[in-house]
């Protein structure tokens, strides 16, 4: 899989799976991705993320805890937002083994417009 660091003057902010870079629900792109900065091949997201660490010279990347959907609604707690949003997107595009990383679940809902 593709993954690809964005940012700009050269300076990756924002690692996303994909070509494309991060958009809001609005549709207009975060201002902080004007250009691919690195293009990672990876098998997984966490495969990709050690090797974005290693080339921003960070320290060694730790796998946050993954956890399954049914999951997410005791974690939803940790997330603004809502509850039922989460739920009509899950059912429509994810099956019970899909995994998320708690880290990412509010910005990844942001990205699906919930």
């Amino acid at each position: 899989m593709i993954y690809t660091a964005w940012g700009q003057d050269g300076y990756a902010n924002t690692l996303v799976p994909g070509r494309e870079p991060l958009h809001f629900a609005d549709g207009s792109i975060d201002p902080d991705c004007k250009e691919v900065i690195w293009e990672i091949h990876a098998d997984s997201w966490d495969e990709a993320c050690t090797r974005y660490h290693e080339l921003q010279g960070w320290e060694p990347y730790v796998p946050m805890p993954e956890i399954t959907v049914q999951e997410v609604f005791v974690e939803d707690t940790k997330c603004n937002v809502p509850l039922d949003k989460i739920l009509k997107w899950i059912n429509t595009h994810l099956s019970p083994e899909d995994v998320f990383h708690v880290e990412h679940l509010e910005r990844w809902a942001r990205h699906h417009d919930l």
